[in-house]
C-alpha cells in the first residue's frame, strides 16, 4: 500500500490544488503537501533499505537504490515548495500570479512529482518510459508558468528536444524486449527488470548493444548530457528559481537512474560495453559546461551549464565503475544546486537582474558562494 500511496498522494494534491480559492491556498496546499509526501517517501524509503517493496504483479517496485532516490526528490521538492511561498509572494501582491495561473502551477506542480516518482518506482521498462513522458509534459507547464514570450519559447524547445529524445528511448525499449522475448520462456516478462536480468547472459551482445545505444541518446537527452544538453539552459534560465531547483536538482538524477537501471542488463549481456559507452558523454559534457560556464553572464543559465557538467561527472563515475561515488555526488549536486537556484531568485529580485557583471565578480568566480552570501544578508 506504500507503493500505491507515494502515486496517489501526489495525485491527491494536484487535484486539491486546482480546487482551492487563491493563490496563497495553492502555496499553503504546496508546502504542507510536500512535507507530509517527504514523511511518507520516508516510511517507505526505511522500509525498502530493510526489504524492498513490490506491488502490482511486480510492476511497482522500491528497492535500496529506487530509495536512495526517491529520498533526494522527496527533500529537494519539500524545500522547493517551501520557497516557492517567498518567491511568488511579490507576484501574489502585484495580481500577476493570480488564481488562475496558481491552481495551473498546482496542478502541474504535483504531476510532476507524481511522474518522477513513478520513474523510480517503475520496474516495468515500458511504464518507466510513460513516466519519463509525463514529466516533461508536466514540466512544460511549470517552465511557461507566465506564458510570455521568453518563457513560452524555453518551454516549446524543452518539448522538441526532448520529446525526440524519448522516442529514441522507446525504440531502445522495444529493441531491448524484443530480444529479451526470444530468449524467455512463456511466463516471464520481457519488460520486467527482474526478468531481463535473468535473460542477459543469453541475449545477443550487438542487438542489446545497439538497444543502448537509442536508450543512452534517449534518456541521456532528458538527463542533459551533451551534446543532447541545448534545452538545459534556456528551460531552467526561464523556469521559476523554485521549478529551476527540482528540474537540476531530481529531474535530471530520475533520467541518470533510468540509464543506470538498465546497466546491469547491458552489461551481462556485452561484457560492460554499457558503462564504457557512457564514458565519452561524461567527459564531453564536462568538457563543453565548462567552457560555458567560463563565458555565461546570466546567473541562472550559468548554474543550467553548471549541472551539465555535474551530470557529466556522474555519468563519468558510473562509466568507470565507482557507483557509490556517483550517488555521493548525486546527493551533492541536487542540495547544492537547489540551494544554489534558491539564492539565484533572491538575487534577482534584490538586484533586478541576473547578470553576473551587474551582481559581482564573487558571483561570478563561484556562483554558489556568492548567490548563497547575497541571499544570507537577504534573509537576515
Amino acid at each position: 500500500m506504500i507503493l500505491w500511496a507515494l502515486v496517489a498522494l501526489p495525485c491527491a494534491l494536484a487535484v486539491l490544488s486546482a480546487v482551492v480559492p487563491g493563490p496563497r491556498a495553492v502555496l499553503a496546499v504546496g508546502a504542507l503537501g510536500s512535507v507530509v509526501f517527504a514523511a511518507l517517501a520516508g516510511v517507505g524509503v526505511h522500509a525498502a533499505f530493510v526489504d524492498p517493496l513490490s506491488a502490482w504483479d511486480g510492476n511497482l517496485r522500491l528497492d535500496p537504490l529506487s530509495g536512495y532516490h526517491l529520498a533526494i526528490v522527496a527533500i529537494v521538492f519539500a524545500f522547493s515548495s517551501i520557497a516557492a511561498w517567498p518567491h511568488f509572494s511579490p507576484d501574489v501582491a502585484q495580481g500577476r500570479f493570480d488564481g488562475r495561473t496558481a491552481r495551473r502551477f498546482g496542478v502541474a506542480w504535483f504531476a510532476f512529482l507524481a511522474s518522477m516518482v513513478l520513474v523510480l518506482l517503475s520496474n516495468n521498462v515500458g511504464l518507466l518510459w510513460i513516466a519519463m513522458e509525463t514529466t516533461t509534459l508536466a514540466s512544460a507547464l511549470l517552465v511557461c508558468v507566465y506564458f510570455d514570450e521568453q518563457s513560452v519559447r524555453a518551454a516549446w524547445t524543452y518539448l522538441m528536444i526532448c520529446s525526440v529524445g524519448i522516442a529514441l528511448a522507446l525504440l531502445g525499449t522495444f529493441l531491448l524486449a524484443g530480444e529479451a522475448r526470444t530468449v524467455l520462456g512463456g511466463t516471464a516478462s520481457p519488460f520486467l527488470w527482474t526478468d531481463l536480468l535473468e535473460a542477459a547472459p543469453r541475449m545477443r551482445p550487438g542487438a542489446v548493444r545497439l538497444a543502448f545505444v537509442f536508450l543512452l541518446a534517449g534518456y541521456g537527452t532528458k538527463a542533459g548530457l551533451a551534446p543532447m544538453h541545448s534545452w538545459l539552459p534556456d528551460a531552467h534560465g526561464q523556469a521559476p528559481a523554485p521549478v529551476s531547483a527540482v528540474l537540476s536538482g531530481v529531474l535530471l538524477n530520475c533520467a541518470l537512474y533510468g540509464i543506470s537501471r538498465f546497466l546491469p542488463v547491458v552489461n551481462a549481456a556485452t561484457g560492460g560495453d554499457g558503462s564504457t559507452l557512457l564514458i565519452p558523454f561524461g567527459v564531453l559534457s564536462i568538457g563543453f559546461a565548462a567552457v560555458h560556464v567560463l563565458r555565461e553572464r546570466d546567473m541562472k543559465r550559468l548554474l543550467a551549464y553548471c549541472s551539465v557538467e555535474h551530470v557529466g561527472i556522474i555519468a563519468l563515475a558510473i562509466g568507470v565503475g565507482v557507483p557509490a561515488a556517483a550517488l555521493f555526488h548525486t546527493l551533492n549536486h541536487s542540495l547544492a544546486k537547489m540551494v544554489a537556484f534558491f539564492a539565484a531568485g533572491v538575487v534577482s529580485h534584490d538586484r533586478g537582474t541576473r547578470d553576473t557583471d551587474q551582481v559581482g565578480g564573487l558571483l561570478r568566480t563561484h556562483p554558489l558562494v556568492g548567490a548563497g552570501l547575497i541571499a544570507a544578508i537577504r534573509a537576515l
